[in-house]
């Protein structure tokens, strides 16, 4: 595993290459600065398996490095973890929304760093797998129809929609929140009503496809500040979002009900597929709050699932045909096509 660690402090990458020495990590390139990072990652006969970015360097800082890098087609996977002193909501919100994998803060603990970097190489080898395989988009399309099963209780990761994130990469934002930045945010759940039905109806494609186009327009209603979804499986989206710039649940709900409704998702023969969406109350960490940073998560999906449980069954739903993508969305380029 070839690792590259970038800090304009030479005590902090001797630091780092030591403790990944260590942990079996022999192949640490460190270099001390933006520009020298950038030669390193375009020399074609390198790939590195992970990237280690301190935020606060001359020139070129930390998280405008890390967008440069997911630029570039053979990093856009790779974990990039921010190894900082800075703390601050705002930071970790930039980093992540530059597409920071994970972020750790200086002073780290030995333990926990190695633990998260092999973590980030777990996935990221599972995700490069299954890539590996693949040399069209219709090889890709045959190969999800073929393999890539996924259980309905699953999370699925959705790419190149903005603010939409790996299910992992949330419970880390949420996780380095300070319990005063965590007041500054609320998480919430949104359910797809019919998703057993639609589990049951679509092909594991059509599937994928129909829950990229939902994540889209929930975020295209989320509007104005900063903002996370990700798919948590089983129908569920786990959304955070800045609370000063949250309307009502309700009002929420509605407008992306109304987008779904517009966007007009159809079944083979051309009638109407009916899928309607369920909203828990918004949740926001208070100094009474009990549980640790996920426990937000966890009760909102909890809060959205028991509304579904109470839900009855749609009567209106209308006769079951096969379902197909919506031409709409074709155009759109999302993976699975």
């Amino acid at each position: 595993m070839k690792i590259l660690a970038v800090d304009d402090d030479r005590l902090q990458l001797d630091m780092l290459t030591a403790i990944l020495n260590d942990a079996g990590f022999r192949e640490v390139t460190t270099v001390a600065s933006g520009a020298l990072a950038l030669h390193e990652l375009n020399d074609p006969g390198a790939t590195f398996d992970s990237v280690l970015l301190d935020i606060q360097m001359p020139e070129l800082d930390g998280i405008e490095l890390c967008k440069i890098i997911r630029l570039m087609p053979k990093y856009q996977k790779t974990p990039i973890i921010m190894i900082t002193a800075m703390s601050d909501k705002s930071y970790i919100d930039s980093a992540f929304l530059a597409g920071a994998t994970d972020y750790v803060t200086k002073p780290f603990d030995k333990t926990e760093l190695v633990t998260r970097i092999k973590i980030a190489l777990k996935l990221n080898n599972s995700n490069r797998e299954i890539s590996d395989k693949l040399s069209t988009v219709r090889k890709l399309r045959d190969q999800i129809e073929a393999n890539r099963y996924f259980d309905i209780d699953s999370p699925v990761t959705i790419e190149n929609i903005p603010g939409v994130v790996d299910a992992a990469i949330l419970d880390n934002y949420l996780l380095q929140l300070s319990r005063v930045d965590a007041m500054k945010s609320y998480v919430f759940a949104i359910k797809i009503a019919e998703f057993s039905e639609l589990y049951q109806r679509y092909s594991k494609v059509d599937l994928f496809d129909t829950l990229t186009d939902i994540a889209e327009i929930i975020t295209e209603n989320l509007t104005g500040g900063l903002y996370l979804v990700a798919y948590k499986g089983n129908g569920n989206f786990a959304c955070v979002v800045d609370r000063t710039t949250f309307e009502t649940a309700n009002q929420l709900r509605k407008s992306i009900q109304a987008s779904i409704d517009e966007q007009g998702f159809r079944y083979a023969d051309g009638k109407w597929c009916k899928i309607s969406l369920l909203m828990s109350e918004p949740q926001r960490q208070t100094i009474l709050s009990f549980g640790g940073p996920l426990a937000r998560i966890d009760h909102a999906i909890s809060s959205v699932e028991k509304k579904m449980s109470g839900r009855p069954e749609a009567a209106d739903a209308g006769p079951r045909w096969f379902p197909f993508r919506k031409a709409a969305s074709a155009a759109k380029g999302h993976s699975g096509e």
